[in-house]
């Protein structure tokens, strides 16, 4: 398995689309976390505090299935995000 940070920028009305699939994007979230897949999730807030896009770090044994996961997960589905970036993360803090 290898960690993944997915970062995604909301899309125009992302608001209401959260507040719409919070409870199904929280129920996914909190499966990885059971299966200890999840290491951090929260949103993201622009200089105004708005909400402005989520990140996550994931783990999924390549980035094929990361971007699989993410593109069937509830916020994904129904267009929360405009811009999606998923890159491999290395979690440093063990070492220090």
């Amino acid at each position: 398995m290898q960690w993944f940070c997915v970062y995604g920028l909301d899309a125009e009305g992302a608001i209401e689309k959260r507040k719409q699939f919070l409870e199904e994007h929280v129920a996914e979230l909190r499966k990885l976390k059971t299966d200890n897949r999840l290491l951090a999730a929260g949103p993201l807030f622009d200089e105004n505090k708005q909400y402005c896009g989520s990140m996550l770090l994931v783990s999924f044994p390549d980035k094929k299935s990361a971007e699989k996961w993410f593109a069937e997960e509830a916020y994904s589905k129904a267009g929360v995000y405009r811009e999606v970036n998923i890159t491999a993360y290395t979690d440093a803090m063990p070492i220090i």
